[in-house]
């Protein structure tokens, strides 16, 4: 049997690893810890000292070395078939082996590349489709459920990089003519994200196209009250670009295809 094929493992949401259809029961407490932080760089040594000064974090007791030994023991024993085993020992360390088709953020992070390759070749349909693909291997807050500070600092830049694909996604979505379908979901992110303009821009773009453009207006007076309260500035040229171009009745389309464009030609860490 193909050990590969047997364990999958799911970190886009709560943490779950499974044998076949089997869910493997890890428990809630440091043992599901040590899984998450392996997981967090899988196929990769992790030194033994690091391992224990964050599964500690920063504070480990006398007998942390054993007892991490005795963790792993445990997790090896959870996660063995035919005798053997994804975790693996090291010198001075341990690694966990997972190969992407059985790993649900190398299955959102493909996805994502071959969105993209389509929105590059100028495939809007099929990238706007494979983008969405991505999004729908999510299943809820990365690593939910794992309390410990490297592990969820690792998943809010995770939550970041989804929100960077969902506006992806949705710009290609409207241009594609689909603003009914996206504006209940920008709607849900803009009041959890509610100072991150580029959602709200998004969103205004949406209901204008909707042929709600008094209802943008107004959610555009939203944002200018959150944005006052909160940091006490007011919208950005993005957003207020958008307000502008609806008030002055100016089609959306051309706004959309270069948001297109902007997202093709730029990378991730520019548009921080």
């Amino acid at each position: 049997m193909n050990l590969a094929a047997q364990f999958t493992f799911r970190v886009l949401g709560p943490l779950e690893v499974r044998n076949h259809a089997h869910p493997v029961e890890v428990g809630s407490g440091k043992l599901r810890q040590l899984l998450a932080l392996l997981l967090i760089e899988p196929n990769r040594p992790r030194r033994r000292d690091l391992l224990v000064d964050q599964l500690w974090s920063g504070a480990p007791p006398a007998s942390a070395v054993a007892t991490l030994q005795s963790y792993i023991y445990r997790l090896r024993g959870l996660l063995t078939s035919d005798g053997r085993s994804p975790v693996e020992s090291l010198a001075g360390g341990y690694q966990l082996v997972v190969p992407a088709h059985s790993f649900d953020l190398a299955h959102f992070e493909e996805l994502v590349r071959t969105g993209r390759k389509a929105r590059e070749s100028g495939a809007t349909e099929r990238a706007a489709d494979t983008l969405r693909q991505a999004l729908d291997v999510w299943a809820g807050e990365a690593f939910a459920g794992v309390d410990l500070e490297v592990v969820q600092s690792h998943a809010a830049g995770l939550q970041s990089r989804r929100l960077q694909i969902v506006e992806e996604c949705v710009t290609a979505e409207l241009v594609l003519g689909r603003q009914s379908d996206v504006i209940p979901e920008l709607e849900n992110l803009t009041g959890e994200h509610p100072l991150r303009e580029s959602l709200w821009a998004l969103l205004l773009q949406a209901l204008a196209r909707n042929g709600r453009a008094a209802e943008a207006l107004r959610r555009y007076r939203d944002l200018e009250r959150v944005l006052d309260d909160e940091l006490g500035v007011r919208p950005g040229p993005l957003v207020s670009g958008v307000r502008d171009r609806i008030v002055e009745g100016a089609p959306a389309s051309g706004d959309l295809r270069e948001r297109l464009r902007y997202h093709r030609c730029t990378r991730p860490h520019e548009r921080r």
